[in-house]
């Protein structure tokens, strides 16, 4: 039997779902609590607080590919093993290689260069929806002729050559589901079960197959789907969840089984703030009514800008946290992923624990960059910028200032690879040189270092640069050879030392710690999975590299929360609102949020459009995705149980506006009296939610008043401000002060020289002047032939030609010129790096 219960969000689906898994009687019958992949933790922990552990025994909570997955290993155990979202990708950019001269579209190697993930993604939704290569082929030949029937051929070639590499080696996880349905059904594994499946707006057709054999085989299968039959929105903000019902219903009728009456759960009253009820009830509707009432439930907030904008989100969590909110109890949805960044910092600064649930990419890590370095200098040629660029990493034995006077050194004399590969003579102090013993002194240690760094860096890369083009598995082992040569793992675990060691900081420690060391587990895997699929395949350092960045890029770093009441951030549709009391959305701006669902990836609105006319199973309308984008603002609205908070930017910081979403005005209409608020208004004490923040603001007031009085008041009494506040004191006096004659005399001598261009300096630019004249700081300059080195050389050569003269015989014009000659080459070849005298210039 089939049953169904329906409600709008929030409406107590769940709890029911749980009070019947309650009253079940014990029995041998399997019991099945079914939900979306991403919400099982979830499920089975609120299932078993609800249940209580004896109960919950007798239940498998679990989703469709988890199940699926249990079940074949169980009867069909394999040899292969699973393949993982990294190797698909790395098979598919095979197949995209392999297939090149049979495509059309795809035919250019510079059109599959990036079509790998898309690729993927397409394939892998036709799978699910059970369309195999030659199903594909078929219906591209009933279109028309046209680029569409080319890319729908182009997909079904390289469909095909994709599935050949990957069930050569390994099992494809997604045909795990429509396997379990052969299986239970041959073995009859739902025989008078009971499923319940809970979360789902959306069922792809190898999971209907596996439903098809509970309804079979099990007693009762009972759905739950966000839709009030009654509600004016059922076609439009609903039609999700009523095509699923729709869809489920025409199954139970095909299969001869018996569908119980609907049972409707009506919207609970008094649960939440009347003004979040009339939000549910309303938003959408074809004709909402105005709620005439208070609304300080529903606030809106406008900033000029989006950093503003997020630094008044963090003051208000820290507000809500001294009122008694737990962090937990709060959760923020980005409008966009231009909001990460900003959500960092200003969380940080606010000293607001968080979780950010999306993962990092491993390509901006230090290791990451070392290898791009690494296979950048292997592949072209020996360029020194790349070779500082290596050292920068901070990865190698050498800290900054030694690599900066390398940058310094490389810079001065601008050398090239021929310059690198030579030893370093050159002097460090240009055409001029040492002036006196202490700079010879320092001349001679300063070239011993650069020296060592120069030989360390040859040592290790040039071994690898001989390997040229080989097979993948040796140039895996001779990139972690290389590793091992620059000392990177040595160097790693030393600084884990001190991270896990630190005591002033230790959760950030810790975390930074537990990066460094997945960083390093990504690479192992993925070069692994190099190496292991390419095998004696013969490859470049480029295309190395190449193939080592895609799956990078398609990798992400998990981090895992640092404290157990934090808030959670997240973008719309992938946060998981559960018992959350406030919800803050930022950055609810036009096409931001709600945000349409992006289509198919390989084909354009128009084709899909196209394609959703011809049925392809995967292809869906616009009309289909907007309804989809306005379902999930839908359910992220209603996510907040007591607070809702919008915010959104006027412009940006270069002056832009930012069109604000028509969501703001149609709540603005809905909810006359809800608290409105604009950032430039804000009393600012309201933004001083931690001690960094409010020393922020102390430090960014132009002008002293009560609220910076009392703000320098209570940092006077904190001494580890008190250095910072003694500068800013100082910076609001700097037009009565005057500078200290002992210093001045320290910086400038007694009586400092003074000539026409050093007064023109100082009345160009006072600071440039105290940094030339008084630091002794001086812009970095390359060695070139400029009026003052032209001058050097003249005085050089004039005091070699003079000492070399021995009578009037060596006066005559003919032996001027040759020593002239001559000692312009000598003064070259001692000053110049190898290589340059080649240059016309």
């Amino acid at each position: 039997m089939l049953t169904f219960l329906l409600g709008r969000s929030h409406s107590g689906k769940t709890q029911r779902v749980l009070e019947q898994l309650v009253a079940l009687p014990s029995s041998d019958r399997p019991v099945y609590l079914l939900l979306p992949d991403q919400s099982t933790f979830e499920g089975e922990r609120r299932c078993y607080r609800t249940l209580g552990a004896k109960a919950f025994s007798r239940i498998q909570v679990t989703g469709f590919s988890r199940l699926a997955s249990r079940l074949v290993s169980r009867y069909h155990p394999q040899g292969r093993p699973a393949a993982d979202a990294k190797q698909k990708l790395l098979l598919m950019q095979l197949a995209l290689e392999e297939a090149g001269p049979l495509l059309t579209v795809y035919s250019s190697p510079a059109s599959r260069s990036h079509l790998a993930p898309a690729m993927l993604q397409t394939v892998e939704q036709l799978k699910s929806a059970g369309m195999d290569p030659a199903a594909l082929e078929e219906f591209a030949h009933a279109l028309p002729e046209g680029t569409l029937r080319s890319k729908l051929l182009d997909t079904a070639a390289v469909y095909a050559g994709y599935q050949g590499l990957l069930l050569r080696r390994f099992t494809d996880p997604l045909e795990d589901v429509a396997q379990a349905a052969k299986l239970v059904q041959e073995h009859r594994l739902f025989a008078g079960g009971q499923f319940f499946l809970d979360g789902f707006d959306f069922l792809s057709q190898d999971k209907l197959l596996l439903l098809e054999q509970m309804l079979l085989q099990g007693e009762r299968v009972t759905v739950t789907l966000t839709l009030d039959p009654a509600d004016p929105r059922r076609e439009s903000l609903f039609a999700l969840s009523d095509l699923l019902y729709h869809q489920l219903r025409a199954l139970a009728r095909k299969l001869g089984v018996p569908v119980a009456a609907k049972e409707v759960i009506p919207q609970p009253t008094g649960v939440r703030p009347p003004a979040l009820e009339a939000l549910e009830q309303q938003i959408y509707t074809p004709k909402p009514a105005a709620y005439d009432q208070p609304a300080e439930a529903i606030q809106l907030l406008r900033a000029p800008n989006r950093q503003e904008e997020v630094q008044a989100v963090a003051a208000r969590i820290r507000e809500l946290a001294r009122k008694g909110y737990r962090y937990r109890d709060m959760a923020v949805v980005m409008g966009s992923e231009a909001y990460r960044p900003l959500l960092q910092s200003a969380l940080e600064r606010y000293q607001v624990p968080y979780y950010l649930d999306d993962p990092m990419s491993p390509l901006g890590s230090p290791l990451f960059r070392l290898v791009q370095c690494c296979f950048a200098l292997a592949a072209g040629s020996f360029s020194p910028l790349q070779a500082t660029a290596l050292l920068k990493c901070g990865l190698t034995p050498f800290d900054e200032s030694r690599v900066g006077e390398l940058e310094n050194y490389l810079y001065l004399w601008g050398l090239g690879e021929e310059g690198f590969f030579a030893p370093f003579t050159l002097s460090i102090y240009g055409l001029d040189g040492p002036r006196n013993a202490q700079q010879r002194q320092e001349e001679t240690a300063r070239l011993a270092r650069l020296e060592e760094m120069r030989k360390f860096l040859l040592d290790a890369v040039l071994p690898f640069r001989k390997l040229g083009e080989c097979s993948a598995r040796v140039m895996t082992q001779g990139l972690l050879d290389l590793l091992d040569r620059l000392q990177v793992r040595q160097v790693t675990q030393e600084y884990l030392q001190i991270l896990e060691q630190d005591t002033e900081q230790p959760a950030q420690s810790l975390a930074a710690a537990a990066q460094y060391r997945r960083m390093w587990e990504t690479l192992g895997e993925l070069c692994t999975d190099i190496a292991q699929i390419l095998g004696d395949r013969v490859v470049s350092f480029s295309r190395y590299w190449q193939l080592l960045e895609l799956l990078a890029e398609q990798t992400g770093l998990e981090t895992v929360p640092q404290a157990l009441d934090c808030v959670n951030v997240g973008q719309s549709g992938k946060l998981h609102l559960e018992q959350v009391k406030v919800l803050l959305i930022v950055g609810v701006e036009e096409g931001v949020f709600p945000q349409t669902p992006a289509g198919c990836p390989l084909f354009g609105e128009g084709e899909e459009e196209l394609l959703a006319q011809y049925q392809l199973p995967i292809a869906r309308d616009r009309l289909r995705r907007t309804q989809e984008g306005r379902f999930y603002a839908y359910q992220t609205l209603t996510g907040g149980e007591q607070q809702l908070f919008l915010s959104f930017p006027e412009g940006d910081l270069q002056g832009s506006p930012i069109p604000p979403s028509p969501l703001l005005e149609e709540l603005s209409a809905l909810f006359p009296q809800c608290r409105q608020e604009t950032l430039i208004q804000r009393d600012p004490a309201r933004l001083c939610q931690s001690q960094e923040a409010g020393f922020a603001l102390l430090a960014a007031a132009q002008q002293s008043d009560v609220f910076t009085k009392t703000l320098e008041d209570y940092f006077s009494h904190r001494t580890e401000y008190a250095g910072l506040l003694q500068q800013i004191r100082q910076g609001r006096q700097a037009a009565s002060q005057q500078l200290d004659p002992p210093l001045v005399e320290q910086l400038y001598g007694a009586h400092p020289f003074l000539s026409p261009s050093r007064v023109e300096d100082f009345y160009r630019c006072p600071f440039q002047f105290f940094c030339k004249q008084g630091l002794k700081l001086y812009p970095r300059r390359q060695v070139g032939y400029d009026p003052l080195s032209r001058g050097n050389l003249v005085h050089e050569i004039l005091c070699k030609v003079l000492a070399q003269i021995r009578s009037k015989e060596d006066l005559t014009p003919q032996r001027l010129q040759q020593l002239a000659e001559e000692c312009v080459q000598l003064y070259l070849e001692q000053h110049l790096p190898k290589g340059s005298l080649d240059n016309p210039r």
